[in-house]
């Protein structure tokens, strides 16, 4: 399932960007390193966007000043519905309540 920040049913979501601790690592989250790292770098852009908001890759790239990598999070094809990360058509990728709450379950802000 797809969350979108846009929708009342994204703004309604329970768990919010701020529940999830970002100063730590999201160990064991994604099975790697890599994916682990750019889903925090995911979480803290949208903690600072306020919410679960879709974002391109020109904007993900502008917040960490440098180009983005999805790696496992996004696949080959960006708009498969399996992945973690999904690429719509209107060329903004959304979270997934499972990449949410992998996030969440790994690093918890409180």
């Amino acid at each position: 399932m797809i969350i979108d920040g846009t929708t009342k049913e994204g703004r309604n979501y329970p768990i919010r960007p701020k529940h999830i601790n970002t100063k730590r690592h999201f160990f064991s989250a994604f099975g790697r390193a890599e994916p682990e790292s750019s889903a925090a770098l995911i979480v803290r852009l949208c903690q600072t966007r306020g919410g679960w908001l879709p974002f391109t890759q020109e904007e993900i790239d502008g917040f960490i000043g440098k180009d983005f990598y999805f790696h496992d999070l996004c696949g080959f094809d960006h708009r498969n519905p399996g992945n973690m990360v999904i690429l719509g058509d209107d060329d903004k990728y959304r979270v997934t309540h499972e990449f949410i709450v992998r996030c969440f379950q790994s690093s918890p802000a409180f």
